[in-house]
């Protein structure tokens, strides 16, 4: 890695290929990143109990961002884990649960988390980190990023992504809800989880009971047997057997789904019924 690369001001090109979010942000704190390779023995000299990390990979492979400089370490990525987890170092970057699977850190603090912040703003929109940034600051990573640029864009987007979410009031279910549960998650995933199988048989049981008895009671209701699973057999049954009324058309024949369910309720008790199968 070259060392001391300059910085493209602003990082990227705009590009409007993209949905973007007007957002106006001061640059980041380091106006210059400084690129350093180092060994694995250093970094436990480089870093002190409690500090925060940047963990990035890029096509270069990973690096770290500490302060106003990143490291390319050589060494085990394990190795590496061992000694971030002895300094109890507090993580940031892009999808820390899964990017600690290189790692096996024990009792990991997450600090943030680039992904988990977006989707807290706009929940169901994973992206990747370049997509992200691109949406949020209009401007395009360049093809071949250093590690300074890169890092330089994750500290943007950091802070444009603090204030947004200040703004909708959410910054503290990021900070005090999701993110302490990240680390849990990854440990759960990693070492699984204590089941009581004699109780989830038991409750496995009941549920198949309680299953057999609504599609009892839905049959009886309906005056036939069908698929009740099947949003075309469903919807016979509905419009064209019992007459009632008609909610927004598909492709495939007239909506079924839980909103439709729910206003028809008060039509007719069969209704309740398939949305109390449709929980089991």
């Amino acid at each position: 890695i070259r060392q001391g690369a300059p910085l493209a001001a602003p990082i990227g090109t705009p590009t409007a290929a993209v949905e973007t979010v007007e957002v106006k942000y001061p640059s980041p704190s380091f106006e210059h990143i400084k690129e350093k390779t180092i060994r694995i023995e250093d970094l436990e000299y480089l870093i002190s109990e409690g500090q925060i990390v940047w963990a990035i990979y890029t096509q270069r492979g990973l690096f770290f961002g500490i302060d106003d400089c990143t490291y390319q370490v050589d060494g085990s990525l394990i190795e590496i884990g061992e000694i971030l987890s002895d300094k109890k170092v507090h993580w940031k970057g892009y999808d820390l649960k899964t990017l600690w699977k290189d790692f096996l850190p024990v009792h990991p603090r997450a600090q943030w988390d680039q992904m988990l912040a977006a989707y807290v703003l706009r929940a169901g929109s994973i992206e990747s980190f370049e997509a992200i940034y691109e949406k949020y600051t209009g401007t395009r990573l360049p093809d071949l990023p250093t590690p300074g640029q890169i890092y330089q864009s994750h500290l943007q987007l950091e802070k444009i992504l603090t204030e947004l979410l200040n703004e909708i009031d959410s910054f503290k279910v990021f900070s005090e809800l999701e993110t302490p549960l990240i680390p849990i998650l990854y440990e759960m995933e990693s070492n699984g989880i204590l089941v009581d199988l004699q109780l989830l048989e038991k409750q496995k049981t009941e549920l198949s009971e309680h299953i057999k008895q609504l599609e009892g009671e839905i049959f009886k209701l309906s005056g036939q047997p069908f698929n009740i699973g099947s949003p075309k057999q469903l919807g016979h049954i509905l419009f064209d057997k019992l007459n009632l009324s008609k909610g927004r058309k598909t492709k495939t024949g007239y909506s079924t789904d839980s909103d439709v369910l729910q206003e028809l309720s008060a039509s007719h008790e069969i209704c309740a019924k398939i949305i109390l199968y449709r929980e089991c």
